[in-house]
């Protein structure tokens, strides 16, 4: 497993425990430990079939309804989390499906979502909400948007 793949799931287990979502978090810790054990590439890939099946859909961590218990984001700002985090997760979760780093290929070409030193969702979440003084506005979404 990567270091970046760790470090999102333990973002996303930081998220749970602020709102209370103890076993959930508790879940992504075992998952976590499980793929940073695994000694060979093949042995990934129940552990992250586990991960990627529990990102999206009825009762997933997107499915989640998200209230920070501390105060540190606002409900809006979890859902953005939310979204960036299993896109990061997934896109993560492809990579290795693709290339093991114990196995390189050099015909595949790993997405990458992040570069490898980018920042975590929170740093991202703060310049989303301060973006530049172009006179746009990054991050709205328009009825467009939903269809």
């Amino acid at each position: 497993m990567t270091e970046r793949l760790s470090n999102l799931i333990s973002e996303a287990i930081q998220i749970l425990l602020d709102c209370g979502w103890n076993d959930q978090a508790n879940w992504f810790a075992e998952i976590r430990d499980e793929l940073r054990s695994v000694a060979t590439p093949e042995g990934l890939a129940a552990p992250l079939s586990r991960l990627d099946a529990s990102l999206a859909g009825i009762g997933s961590f997107d499915d989640l309804p998200l209230a920070s218990r501390s105060g540190r984001w606002t409900r809006q700002q979890l859902r953005e989390l939310q979204w960036s985090l299993v896109e990061r997760i997934s896109a993560e979760i492809e990579n290795l499906r693709c290339c093991p780093p114990e196995k390189p290929n050099p015909t595949c070409a790993p997405q990458e979502m992040n570069p490898p030193d980018s920042e975590d969702s929170t740093a991202v979440l703060r310049k989303k909400n301060h973006p530049p003084d172009s006179g746009e506005r990054s991050g709205d979404r328009t009825e467009d948007d939903e269809g």
